[in-house]
């Protein structure tokens, strides 16, 4: 009788628990505590974020390339970024987060190769709104030290300022020139990266 009791009492707590994750999964129930919380958006993005709501009617689409339930086996710190977006999708009607796998529907991503300047990886982001888009790498979610490792998490950043430059009214743009003596290596990317990130 008393083995009876537990075993069904352990079947139970499996089932409850397996219940409890499956909805929390599905209603994004979770609780950020994470020392600099990580997955809880500023309030200085959610005042940047109400603003393009306001001003524009434009859809945003984060696109991770691989099925949701994979995302942590491809990278632990692309889940960093996928619960960022969640957040923002939660948040704002406007923002749309999907995962396409990119081994199983290469074809999907391919008006994105066209035009865009690096590969597309299972670990690659990317956000669309209309007919632009930016491609990141995950790398690029991070700030590393000088010996690699990784110093800060700037995921929040790197999507307010990529769904920035595609909703505003005005697109800014820089050229660099090449090929005429003009500096490269470190120094040129850093500059580069400085206009990107401001959203030109």
């Amino acid at each position: 009788y008393q083995t009876a009791i537990t075993v069904l009492f352990i079947a139970l707590v499996i089932v409850l628990n397996t219940a409890i994750y499956a909805l929390a999964e599905h209603f994004l129930w979770y609780i950020d505590m994470t020392e600099g919380q990580v997955f809880t958006l500023s309030d200085e993005a959610k005042a940047l974020l109400t603003a393009v709501e306001k001003d524009s009617d434009k859809e945003v689409n984060i696109y991770f390339t691989v099925d949701p339930d994979k995302i942590y086996a491809a990278s632990p710190y692309l889940y960093y970024v996928y619960q960022t977006s969640l957040e923002m999708e939660k948040e704002y009607d406007y923002i749309n987060v999907k995962c396409v796998d990119i081994v199983k529907n290469p074809n999907f991503f391919r008006k994105f190769y066209a035009s865009a300047a690096q590969d597309i990886y299972t670990t690659s982001v990317v956000v669309e709104s209309g007919e632009e888009f930016r491609l990141f790498a995950i790398e690029s979610f991070f700030i590393n030290n000088e010996d690699g490792s990784i110093w800060a998490y700037q995921g929040e950043y790197k999507l307010i300022s990529a769904i920035l430059s595609m909703t505003a009214a005005d697109m800014p743009t820089v050229a660099f020139t090449t090929a005429h003596g003009e500096t490269t290596g470190d120094e040129s990317n850093a500059f580069q990266s400085l206009f990107k990130d401001a959203g030109f």
